[in-house]
């Protein structure tokens, strides 16, 4: 890994969002009624639409507040996202591939969301205290 990212990753606090996450799979079409119901999201989420559907992380909590608005829908559950607590240039190259890759190395898989300054790794429940660990060192 670079130096630089290994300097940033020393100097920054890692945290997680206390919530559990899931990832839903809903139809294009259901996007209005989402967007209807976004000020009933109280937690970190984000959405992303493609060409065929919308794919929405969201907090368990949230989503059980949501999801009677949709008929199909698809979930991946048991998530959790942990994010560096400074925030990071969009000139900053290789950061999240030196992350991601220490986490690949350890049979950690991951998904990424990038805001406007900071990445939110989003990885299994069950694998965060591993991921955690691997990263401090």
């Amino acid at each position: 890994m670079d130096s630089k990212i290994k300097k940033i990753i020393k100097k920054s606090k890692l945290k997680t969002i206390y919530s559990e996450f899931i990832i839903a799979r809903l139809k294009k079409e259901d996007t209005s009624k989402l967007i209807n119901n976004l000020s009933k999201i109280k937690n970190f989420y984000t959405l992303s639409k493609e060409n065929k559907e919308v794919s929405l992380i969201i907090s368990r909590e949230d989503w059980n507040k949501v999801k009677n608005n949709f008929e199909n829908y698809k979930t991946e559950k048991d998530f959790k996202i942990f994010y560096f607590d400074k925030d990071l240039s969009w000139n900053l190259i290789g950061f999240i591939a030196g992350i991601t890759k220490l986490l690949a190395e350890n049979k950690i898989s991951a998904g990424v969301v990038s805001t406007h300054n900071k990445d939110y790794f989003l990885i299994k429940k069950s694998k965060l205290k591993k991921a955690l660990k691997i990263i401090k060192k």
